[in-house]
Formats: C-alpha cells, structure tokens, sequence
C-alpha cells in the first residue's frame, strides 16, 4: 500500500525522520469513522507542554461525502477545517480510543504502548 493509493488512511504521527504507522480504512471503518464525527461539540485547541507524538491523522483521498479531506485527532480533540477555517472539537465519541484500537489491530501494538506509557508519565 502507497499513500498515493485511493480510500481513507490513518496514520499515527510520532516519528522524527522515519515513517509513521500508517493504515487504510475498510468501508465498515469508515461507516464506523462517520459515526464518531457526528456531533462532535466544539472546544478550544489545547497546546500540551510535553508529549510523544502529534496524534492521528486521517487522510480523506477520495473526498468521500460526511468525512473531511484531513483530520486530525489528539488528547481528546478532533480537529479539521470547516469553512475555510479550523475548527476543534471535543471528542465525545472516542475517535482517539478507536483509533488506538486500530493501531493495535495493525499490529502497532508496541508504538501504542510507548505512547500510552509515555503520557501517564508526562500526566504525573
């Protein structure tokens, strides 16, 4: 798979200098990914002081309809233009948790859990 490929792919940006994990949606992902933009309520940009990674991006290569062409999702926030403007809103819905889970499913196990094991300990 090349990111030049057609559909909806995720990619879990932490590296500097290396690439990232990097995912293509099936079509019951993606159904799934219109339910958790649906709704979302909106919320302030948070700037974090530490973290490990930037959080996930969605790339959108088809335009397909109810799904912006990139999203970006991190600590709790979902963020994309809407009217030529960035709009950030609070993830309600647990698209960063689902997405996790697909990391782990494409067996990102090991990145997901320094992740995870890096941000308890930023939290402290």
């Amino acid at each position: 798979m090349t990111k030049d490929d057609y559909g909806i792919f995720v990619s879990l940006d932490i590296y500097s200098g290396k690439p990232d994990p990097y995912w293509k949606l099936s079509n019951e992902q993606i159904e799934e990914l219109k339910l958790r933009l649906k709704e979302l309520p909106e919320t302030k940009m948070i700037i974090p002081i530490e973290y490990t990674h930037h959080g996930f991006r969605i790339y959108n290569k088809d335009e397909i309809h109810q799904i912006p062409q990139r999203i970006e999702v991190f600590r709790k926030v979902v963020s994309y233009r809407k009217k030529r403007k960035v709009r950030y809103f609070e993830d309600i819905n647990n698209l960063e948790d689902w997405l996790f889970n697909l990391a782990i499913e494409q067996g990102y196990e090991e990145v997901v859990k320094k992740v995870k094991d890096y941000e308890k300990t930023a939290e402290k």
